[in-house]
């Protein structure tokens, strides 16, 4: 019976009895031990039970038999009422098995990606060489005493030789840690194995958290990892070229900000050209000295007179010793439609937050606003400000008029799909009954419009049928007063550029606090914080600015009330005046460039980025109008700038949302590209779209090695850090190793499966019960 444990009851412990002298290594190691089947405390109390009946009956027996015949018949029961009470016991004989035939595995990785081809080794060999020596000089010196692995690794894992290593140049375009680990291991190798790490610990594709989960599968199957880092912490000269937002929506004639970043990497006060251009023709330039800073920020404006999709590209001249310039430009996509942005806003009293609010959003010529305010119980006023004419300089039109509730809602209220944004105040229940609320909500997820609850929770009944729609919850609390400030997801939007000096990162923290009466219990799962409150009365840290998605659309709740204060500063704080104005003009095309449908659009194809790698596919994302979803979805054409071919590729419909396409062209060539709906206008912005394709350059910039994580990785895996190529060392060390972590294999027999102890019993059983019958006790 082959390596099995006995099954016990719980808490009865087994007792060993070693059978004969013999060396844990070497001879095999062989010993009886018991296991009791029952408790011991039960066991002794029949053992004493049966030794009692016994010895009763062999008193009571004595005259009536001869003493021979009594003997015998004594010693039979004795045996036949012993030998379960043994059983019982549950006798087991183990025996050591030999070790599995072979040798131990040692699989040596060699990192071959682009890192390392990188000259910082001594006297200038690169990473790459230098490991191999490594692991060349590793392998010959254990391969004597272990079965030797050679694999090379970057994105992905493949087995080399000496040869092979020695004709092999790197220059893999990523490096997968976690996946070269996971595939080196091999899952039944019941002789012990090791893996031995040579690389610069550069990671660029899973991620720090997925290393050290195939680390700990690594230990789960008792493979340590001996790691040795080559490389040091060399510094790319680089330049890299970034857009904070590289998809733009704007309106005719209207002028929108670029905001560029240049990141140099050991490019301190070197100089530099940015320019802008469009279609290979250039537009502005700027001649700059490269700051100390990480990151320098330069601001272009862009603006187009007609409706369409307009690429520009900003690009930096390559500074003296570059690793590369491929990402010293990106592209910007800007959409300009002439249909205006329709905004309804609910508010149940004339509060001064509403009213500053519609005075800001009637000042945006690109929008056309809707304002329903109840005045009295059953009066409300409605007021529409309607859009001027493309390159007209006359006052937009306003309108207004009574609205008597008693005859009903507002026929606004019964038509939302005319709206890309509603804006909901306080007190909004009297506008908002089952069926309107079902609206909003369908409104939200299927139309992709954008709702903003201004100020909180809009009413408590609303805000519970809202309330999955929502991106934060309530409860009611004492009034507190706070300050706000960005969160890092807010900084990156850049939403207060516009307002010019006076609009840094600490700008919103100077403005004066505002003010809530309620509390965020929670945040929902898939919620983004943007503004946050500072200090004060609120608890620092408390959502301010909330936003999620919800089907197709968004959802955001702006917390606090006294907003108004920040379009209305005292004369000390007028450097910071424009930024009320900014931060709602932001908010509002923010919201309508992520919406589901452009104003006018009845289909849209947008690249999911404007740039992908050469690893990773590229895909799209295709929305229609609900007239359209009727329809079969259009055929998508790819084509690419330098090659006249063009491929048809078919959207695939989402399993949610019927009037969502995804389009997955795949990995592509490094190059510019352009996807389009077969028979769709050229003109309409939402017809086609552009992205580029470029070849990881993580491998090129990010140099610097990580010997924490390599240090980590051994540590966590019960291996070491290898400090040099001493093979004499090392197979001690394995040897230790794979002593510990070797699972011993052991034969166990149990008494009470053998056949021959339950035929013994059952005879001696039979032979008592013979005795006494043949003397007449039976």
């Amino acid at each position: 019976m082959d390596a099995a444990q006995n099954d016990q009851p719980a808490g009865v412990p087994p007792l060993a009895c070693p059978a004969a002298p013999s060396e844990r290594h070497g001879a095999l190691v062989a010993s009886l031990i018991f296991a009791p089947l029952v408790p011991l405390a039960w066991w002794v109390l029949l053992a004493l039970a049966a030794a009692g009946l016994l010895l009763w009956y062999a008193i009571d027996s004595r005259r009536r038999l001869a003493r021979t015949r009594w003997l015998a018949m004594l010693g039979l029961m004795t045996l036949a009422i012993a030998a379960p009470l043994a059983l019982l016991l549950n006798p087991t004989w183990l025996e050591r098995l030999p070790p599995p035939a072979g040798k131990p595995l040692v699989t040596i990785l060699l990192d071959n990606s682009a890192s390392m081809a990188t000259p910082d080794g001594p006297r200038g060999v690169t990473r790459y060489a230098a490991g191999r020596q490594f692991a060349l000089q590793l392998a010959d010196d254990l391969g004597r005493r272990y079965e030797v692995r050679l694999e090379t690794f970057a994105g992905q894992t493949s087995a080399a030789d000496a040869q092979q290593l020695s004709a092999e140049r790197p220059d893999g375009e990523t490096t997968n840690l976690a996946r070269s680990i996971r595939e080196a291991l091999d899952d039944d190798r019941p002789q012990g194995q090791a893996l031995v790490l040579v690389s610069d610990g550069i990671d660029n594709v899973a991620g720090t958290a997925a290393v050290l989960a195939s680390v700990q599968r690594s230990k789960a199957l008792a493979a340590p990892i001996y790691t040795s880092t080559v490389g040091g912490s060399t510094a790319a000269r680089d330049l890299d070229v970034e857009l904070r937002s590289p998809q733009e929506l704007a309106f005719v004639g209207q002028q929108v900000q670029v905001h560029v970043l240049l990141a140099q990497h050991g490019l301190a006060g070197a100089r530099t050209r940015l320019k802008l251009s469009e279609n290979g023709r250039s537009l502005e330039s700027r001649d700059l000295v490269l700051s100390t800073k990480r990151d320098t920020e330069v601001t272009f404006d862009v603006s187009r007179k007609t409706p369409g999709l307009y690429r520009f590209e900003i690009s930096a001249d390559a500074a003296a010793g570059e690793v590369t310039a491929v990402n010293n430009r990106a592209t910007l996509l800007l959409r300009v439609v002439d249909e205006p942005i329709r905004v309804l806003l609910l508010e149940g009293k004339p509060y001064w937050d509403s009213r500053f609010l519609v005075r800001t959003l009637a000042a945006d010529p690109s929008l056309e606003l809707v304002s329903l305010v109840r005045m009295t119980e059953d009066r409300v006023l409605e007021q529409t400000f309607g859009r001027s004419a493309t390159g007209s300089t006359a006052p937009r039109a306003e309108s207004w008029r009574i609205v008597h509730t008693e005859q009903g809602l507002p026929d606004t209220l019964q038509s939302l799909d005319q709206f890309q944004m509603i804006v909901l105040g306080r007190d909004t229940d009297v506008f908002l009954n089952d069926a309107t609320v079902a609206r909003l909500r369908k409104w939200v997820s299927a139309t992709g419009g954008s709702l903003v609850c201004f100020r909180g929770a809009p009413e408590s009944r609303v805000s519970q049928v809202l309330s999955p729609v929502l991106p934060v919850r309530w409860t009611p609390g004492r009034e507190s007063r706070f300050h706000v400030r960005w969160t890092e997801a807010g900084k990156q939007l850049a939403w207060l550029s516009a307002a010019g000096e006076g609009s840094g990162d600490d700008a919103l923290s100077q403005l004066p606090t505002l003010a809530t009466a309620s509390q965020r219990d929670d945040r929902k799962p898939l919620a983004v914080v943007l503004a946050a409150a500072a200090a004060d009365g609120a608890a620092p840290g408390q959502p301010v600015i909330t936003y999620q998605p919800f089907g197709s659309g968004r959802t955001v709740v702006v917390e606090g009330a006294g907003m108004w204060r920040w379009a209305f500063l005292a004369p000390q704080q007028q450097q910071h005046e424009q930024l009320y104005a900014a931060l709602w003009q932001s908010l509002v095309r923010w919201l309508v460039s992520h919406a589901g449908l452009l104003p006018g659009e009845q289909r849209s194809l947008r690249p999911d980025k404007v740039c992908f790698s050469v690893n990773e596919p590229a895909t799209a994302t295709l929305l229609v109008s609900d007239a359209a979803a009727r329809q079969e979805p259009p055929r998508i054409v790819l084509t690419k700038s330098d090659q006249p071919a063009a491929r048809e590729f078919t959207p695939v419909a989402s399993p949610d949302e019927p009037r969502m396409f995804r389009v997955v062209f795949g990995p592509l060539a490094e190059g510019r590209y352009e996807a389009r709906i077969v028979g769709g206008a050229k003109e309409a912005s939402g017809e086609r779209t552009t992205f580029d394709v470029r070849r990881n350059l993580a491998e090129r910039v990010e140099l610097a090695a990580r010997p924490d994580l390599m240090a980590k990785i051994a540590a966590d895996s019960g291996g070491q850090v290898l400090r040099s190529a001493d093979a004499g060392q090392v197979a001690q060390d394995f040897d230790a190793q794979f002593g510990r972590n070797r699972a011993d294999r052991v034969r166990s027999e149990t008494a009470w499966d053998r056949w021959w102890m339950l035929a013994a019993i059952c005879l001696a059983w039979t032979t008592t019960w013979a005795v006494r019958r043949r003397g007449g006790l039976v």
